[in-house]
């Protein structure tokens, strides 16, 4: 049984939608409402709250939502206006399906494993999406920052599943906080893409 807290969000559409509210929602509403609401980035309030709601009430089955959002989803719409963030939000809603996988965390809900290779193939999309904006720019800043963010997120880091290991051979920090990995960024980032010309912005790192 699910505590319910009495919170209200904002949605585009200018409406109050109340958790009780969104919890009565068929799966693809709430999909619709959990973007509408975050995209533009200006809020990160209960954010992944409601990504686990969606989680926890449907499981795996939000999975082909996430991958029709992936489709058009890239780090230069963090930079532009109207700002969208719908990289981030797949990210909270892969957290939250990495949380649950593999346990009857619902019984209305059947269980689910996420597979490496499924885990791989998100990490290799998102991947894919800063190489390009970094090729762009030629620049480490906060979207890049962000990025590294969402892939710990996407990739639970790395990954144990039936006595194996994912290794992604990404620069996951551990405890050093990500402002002071803008060196870090740049060296990986460098090297990844054979070139030698990135510039830190620092206004977004502390070094």
């Amino acid at each position: 049984m699910i505590v319910v807290l009495k919170i209200c969000v904002v949605s585009l559409y200018g409406q109050q939608l109340s958790d009780v509210e969104f919890l009565k929602l068929s799966l693809e509403e709430k999909v619709d409402v959990f973007f509408n609401t975050y995209m533009d980035g200006h809020t990160h309030i209960n954010v992944s709250m409601f990504a686990g709601y969606i989680v926890f009430n449907h499981g795996y089955a939000v999975m082909p939502f996430i991958k029709e959002r992936l489709e058009q989803a890239n780090y230069f719409s963090f930079t532009t206006e109207p700002k969208n963030i719908t990289l981030t939000l797949i990210a909270y809603l892969m957290a939250s399906l990495h949380t649950y996988s593999g346990y009857e965390f619902n019984p209305e809900v059947p269980v689910y494993e996420l597979m490496n290779d499924e885990i791989q193939w998100f990490f290799d999309e998102y991947m894919r999406r800063i190489d390009e904006y970094i090729l762009v720019y030629r620049i480490v800043d906060e979207v890049v920052m962000n990025s590294s963010i969402d892939i710990s997120w996407v990739t639970c880091f790395t990954t144990y599943h039936r006595g194996t290991i994912v290794e992604f051979g990404y620069p996951f920090f551990g405890d050093k906080p990500i402002k002071y990995c803008g060196n870090d960024l740049k060296r990986y980032f460098e090297e990844r893409l054979g070139i030698n010309d990135l510039i830190i912005d620092y206004s977004a790192f502390d070094e």
